[in-house]
């Protein structure tokens, strides 16, 4: 159905008429189908064909879904990609079970006390987390009580063993470092210089959120600051290699899934299979074990209760000498990098004794057959 509006014009002293469409029926042009398209010569945009062989014309940036997919990219999730380790070449197999060869692949990122650009597995991220926004609270009764104040500040955290969307600083994992930054003084003679965590991105949220200048925010009075940040992160470090070191315990390992990612000094045949050694007591530490490898020990890092567990986890009896060893795996990577963040931390660092007469012989029990060839 159709109504018929007449609308007066001034300027042309005569009527114009309007057709207008019933919503319930469909105008002729609607029906009609969408005209042909085709990717441009070097597929940055898309044509429109016209017809008589007319030039063909490009369309919209909103309706061309070539820009409109390239808008869009960045939101879309990456499919998993197919990776099969049995197509890696020698040199690549040993590169994946390198850790060394991991982190320095990590992304580069700058620390904000030193300014050097470093690979991000020397670093400590920190993110600044936002307190809350304050709901209305209820006058009834029968609500019950909060059970603890909300924070008002934003709190500087560092994040250890996982990733956050957040915006994140960076400074050297160094514990020399956040000793330097440490709050000193107090009244006037306060310095605040852990503010430099405080990164723009982080100061703009904040100010958004409290709806003043940017310039005006003053980081050592607006953001919460643990003092012992130092211990803080010395225990997030343990925590993180204690869980892996549980996990590779746990783990499986070899074609059949018998073997174990973890294992002694009496298992150990060939040098080159042993991604590091650990000392979980005083027996053996000051014993000559495989030269070359990285040597960690745990006893004046860890608490004996934690100790205790790793030890059950990992299987050793009693008697034996408190020295595991961690295999060559890409499994065992993030567990070395995790003790190796750890030991850096502390500034202990890995020992690594014997490099200049490193062993290549296979290890019998503990001691070097030295007529048997390498593999």
């Amino acid at each position: 159905m159709q109504y018929v509006t007449r609308r007066y014009s001034s300027r042309l002293s005569t009527y114009k008429t309007k057709r207008w469409t019933h919503p319930t029926q469909q105008a002729p042009e609607e029906t009609a189908t969408l005209p042909s398209t085709t990717p441009s010569e070097h597929g940055s945009h898309t044509l429109r064909l016209r017809k008589h062989g007319n030039k063909a014309l490009p369309l919209p940036s909103l309706f061309d879904p070539i820009k409109v997919a390239a808008r869009e990219k960045h939101k879309a999730k990456k499919p998993p990609a197919d990776f099969d380790s049995s197509n890696l070449t020698p040199f690549q197999q040993e590169l994946q079970a390198n850790p060394y060869a991991h982190a320095l692949a990590s992304p580069t990122r700058q620390c904000v006390l030193t300014r050097a650009r470093l690979p991000e597995h020397f670093l400590i991220p920190f993110i600044s987390n936002l307190p809350p926004i304050a709901k209305a609270e209820s006058q009834t009764p029968s609500s019950p009580p909060q059970q603890q104040p909300q924070p008002t500040q934003p709190l500087l955290q560092p994040r250890i063993g996982f990733r956050s969307p957040k915006p994140s600083s960076y400074i050297l994992a160094r514990a020399a470092a956040f000793q330097h930054i440490a709050p000193t003084g107090t009244g006037k003679r306060k310095k605040d210089k852990w503010a430099v965590l405080v990164n723009q991105r982080m100061s703009r949220a904040w100010a958004q959120r409290k709806g003043v200048d940017q310039r005006k925010l003053d980081e050592g009075k607006e953001w919460i600051y643990d003092a012992d940040m130092e211990v803080v992160i010395r225990e997030k470090l343990v925590t993180d290699a204690l869980k892996k070191l549980a996990w590779c315990a746990a783990a499986k390992h070899g074609e059949d899934g018998s073997g174990s990612l973890v294992g002694v000094m009496e298992e150990v045949i060939y040098e080159e299979e042993v991604g590091a050694v650990l000392y979980l007591g005083e027996d053996g530490v000051n014993k000559d074990v495989l030269g070359g490898v990285p040597t960690y020990d745990l006893k004046g890092l860890v608490d004996e209760e934690s100790l205790v567990a790793l030890r059950e986890a990992c299987g050793l009896e009693e008697g034996k000498e408190d020295i595991i060893v961690l295999w060559k795996s890409p499994k065992t990577v993030p567990t070395l990098l995790a003790l190796e963040l750890l030991f850096g931390f502390t500034g202990a660092g890995s020992a690594v004794a014997g490099t200049e007469e490193r062993e290549t012989a296979p290890r019998k029990g503990g001691t070097v057959d030295e007529e048997s060839p390498t593999p």
